[in-house]
């Protein structure tokens, strides 16, 4: 959460129609990275 906060801090927000859709979608990309970025375990 403290990633999607920290877009949401650096990001200009005036445009943004919809921003419980727009958190949703940054805090879903930023787990998705997360969980990409993991290495399998042996």
């Amino acid at each position: 959460m403290q990633e999607a906060w920290l877009e949401l801090s650096r990001a200009d927000t005036r445009a943004v129609e919809n921003l419980n859709g727009w958190l949703t979608t940054v805090a879903a990309r930023v787990c998705l990275d997360m969980l990409r970025a993991r290495r399998p375990r042996p």
